[in-house]
């Protein structure tokens, strides 16, 4: 039974991880690839 836990818990840390690896770390609202590109040409 401890073990399934265990389990369960280090699959859910590693969706969870994955999950956050992957979401878009843009700090801008648009939501344009364009717009995106110009401003970090410009910046």
């Amino acid at each position: 039974m401890i073990r399934r836990l265990i389990l369960l818990l280090f699959v859910i840390l590693v969706v969870v991880s994955g999950v956050y690896a992957l979401r878009d770390q843009k700090k801008v609202t648009t939501s344009s690839d364009k717009a995106y590109k110009s401003y970090l040409a410009g910046v």
